[in-house]
């Protein structure tokens, strides 16, 4: 061309951003897995989970913790990027996870508002609870007399104590 003369040898100063291949898939880092996990989340679940999305420099994009509110969403049904979707697959109540998302699987070579194009996103997330819409009520007996013959049915009046709480044992109510 007209700027760079013919043979000449070329020198590039080059700051690597990020890196990845579209044949990527996510990666997952348990960070903090509960004991007890009586199920695992599955497609179609209704997830509750906060987070803070970063870029691989540690740049914050975005968190639900600014917002006191978590991000509530249906897994596997295509509502948040797929490396999301994907990610949020197989969690435990009260797990803490690091999913790190290449940009075929986020935002792509166009980014998004804070996010730039072909960015690499990592989210931290802990998941609140999660329930299936499909699901059917859940009754544990942690106490029943002996000698129970009276039992209560549909109309009855009932006095009772109770203590409510999230599956990840937040106190929401008690009497």
């Amino acid at each position: 061309g007209k700027d760079i003369p013919g043979q000449a040898s070329l020198v590039f100063d080059v700051a690597l951003l990020d890196l990845h291949n579209p044949k990527d898939g996510i990666a997952i880092e348990d960070q903090q897995v509960p004991e007890s996990c009586q199920r695992r989340s599955q497609t179609g679940d209704f997830v509750r989970y906060h987070y803070n999305g970063t870029l691989l420099d540690g740049t914050l994009f975005d968190s639900s913790y600014s917002r006191n509110r978590t991000y509530d969403t249906y897994v596997g049904k295509g509502y948040v990027i797929a490396g999301m979707d994907e990610g949020l697959l197989g969690v435990c109540t009260g797990e803490k996870r690091r999913i790190i998302i290449p940009p075929h699987l986020g935002y792509g070579e166009e980014g998004r508002g804070k996010i730039p194009g072909s960015a690499v996103l990592v989210f931290d997330i802990h998941v609140v609870d999660f329930h299936n819409p499909s699901d059917s009520v859940s009754i544990t007996v942690n106490y029943k007399p002996s000698n129970c013959t009276v039992l209560s049915k549909k109309g009855d009046y009932l006095k009772y104590h109770y203590n409510a709480s999230l599956l990840d044992g937040t106190l929401l109510d008690s009497t």
